[in-house]
């Protein structure tokens, strides 16, 4: 498929991002157009570099934001940030507790759990990048211990410096 970051207007370009996100059960936030956004404090050189490798369409789904949403873009799956990692060996020894191993039809896999319900149970599959957004009779699904689950096949898209520069611009604008 042809890349259209270049060819398509921004604002067509986030409509087309937000459609697919619909796709996966994913709500964008009201406004939310480059338009209607607020002007954005100017970012120290590393920080807007990092912005750039956070949400850089060029690595396809093995980029940062296809997961996390930071300044209201991003696909929210994994939730708001609770503590940004120290350094870069911190940030590949990451690991997700809340991360669980989930069985369906035999079938096991990581799976993040967003609604549990007594009859209807909605969570992410994780097996491959995108998560899939998934809704199961409670019944069917059989909820685990957490999984030994990492972010290791996105942060293999990333060198050093660059994991180092998505972190300046983490620290710059998440507030925990």
């Amino acid at each position: 498929m042809q890349a259209f970051a270049s060819i398509l207007p921004e604002r067509d370009l986030t409509a087309v991002v937000a459609y697919v996100a619909s796709l996966n059960g994913i709500t964008p936030r009201a406004g939310r157009t480059p338009a209607a956004d607020p002007p954005k404090p100017s970012l120290p050189p590393e920080a807007a570099r990092g912005r750039a490798l956070f949400f850089d369409s060029t690595r396809g789904l093995a980029r940062c934001s296809t997961c996390h949403q930071v300044d209201g873009f991003g696909i929210p799956v994994a939730g708001p940030m609770a503590k940004i990692p120290g350094g870069v060996p911190e940030l590949r020894e990451l690991r997700t507790p809340h991360v669980r191993m989930a069985t369906l039809d035999g079938e096991s896999f990581p799976a993040l759990i967003v609604t549990p319900g007594s009859r209807r149970t909605t969570f992410y599959d994780l097996t491959t990048p995108p998560p899939v957004l998934r809704t199961v009779d409670s019944s069917d699904l059989k909820i685990g211990e957490a999984a030994a689950w990492s972010h290791a096949i996105v942060l293999g898209s990333y060198r050093e410096e660059e994991l180092a520069a998505i972190l300046t611009f983490l620290r710059a604008v998440v507030r925990p």
